[in-house]
Order: structure tokens, then sequence, then C-alpha cells
């Protein structure tokens, strides 16, 4: 702790050439990736200071960075419960294109906060590539990928006019489609909570 101390005092001076600046504060960065790698003393750089116990999980790639000692999955299936919400909402005042965009956005949310539960970070917007890209024994059977395939046609047509060969969008779905979209929503919602339960 006295050694990073008196590196950063160094890194910070400034009677120093900007190369000799560069030198120090790569010291500083060695000393902290030391520290991290202690199972006892990790240092979170985004925080500034140092932990004792276990060093947070990391992932690698996309997910670096990715800390599971604050896991929000909770907060997403929230999320997904109010945007199915909101789809019955439209549906019922007879805006059935932003029900279906409402309906696909519920199940994007509870399929990335099942990523979550499981220590994963979720990036994009297909719901069917992101229930592929769970682990293998969460995987779901072919019934629930392919509501997935029909709500991401959603994604797109549901809120740009030009997706559509004329009209606005409003106009170019239907009661039906929007049920549809809600019930499919639904099934997803449901499969994430139970197995965000039983894990």
């Amino acid at each position: 702790m006295q050694q990073r101390r008196s590196l950063h005092a160094l890194a910070l001076g400034t009677n120093k050439t900007p190369r000799a600046k560069l030198h120090d504060a790569t010291a500083v960065c060695r000393a902290d990736a030391t520290a991290a790698r202690s199972p006892t003393l990790s240092y979170c750089s985004s925080r500034r200071r140092y932990t004792v116990g276990r060093t947070p999980r990391r992932a690698a790639g996309r997910n670096a960075g990715y800390d599971d000692t604050m896991n929000r999955y909770r907060d997403w299936l929230d999320q997904a419960r109010g945007d199915l919400t909101h789809a019955a909402n439209s549906l019922s005042m007879g805006d059935h294109a932003w029900a279906c965009f409402a309906a696909h956005q519920a199940a994007e949310a509870a399929v990335k906060g099942l990523h979550m539960n499981r220590g994963q970070v979720a990036w994009g917007h297909s719901v069917a590539v992101l229930l592929r890209k769970l682990p293998e024994d969460m995987h779901p059977e072919r019934k629930l990928l392919d509501a997935a395939k029909t709500l991401d046609r959603h994604y797109i047509p549901a809120r740009y006019p030009d997706a559509h060969p004329a009209g606005p969008t409003q106009d170019n779905y239907t009661d039906a489609e929007a049920r549809e979209a809600i019930a499919r929503a639904t099934e997803i919602l449901e499969y994430c909570e139970r197995q965000s339960l039983d894990n």
C-alpha cells in the first residue's frame, strides 16, 4: 500500500517530462494489477480503493469488467414485467404497433436478466440469439426459440414507417398480432422467472 502511494506521488509530479510521467504511471498500473491478483486484497480502479476478501469474478471479452458482487438480475426481470404491462396497456388503447414493440422489449429484458443471474452480461437485441447464448443447461425448447423469432420481427418495423410499403407503423399492425406478441413475451418471461428461481 505504501509503495503504491509513493508511485502515485511520483506519477503526479509536476516537474517531470511527459515520458517520465508515462513510465511512472505504468508502474502504478503494474502495482494495481499485482494487488488485484491477490486472493485477499483487490484494488477496484473505478472506486479507487482496495477491498479485503475474495477478488471479484471478472468476465472475459466483451464482459470484461463485470463484477458479480452487484448482480441486478432482479431489476431486469422487474423491467420486463413493466414492459409487458406497457404492452397490455398499449393493446387496450388500440396502439398495436407499440404493443408489439413493448412485448419484444419485455422478452429482451427478461432474457438479459437471466444471463445476469448466471453471472453473464448479454449484448444485442435479438431475443432468439440471447436465448441461444444461455448456458447449455438452460437452453430452451424449440417452441420458445420460435416465439423469440416472432418477437424479433417487431424490433424495427414496429417503430419505423419505412419498414413498410406505405403508411405509418400503427396502420400496419393488427389486434391479433399485438395479442400474439404479448402471449409470446409472457411465455419467455415466465421461462426466465422459473430458471432464475431454480438457480
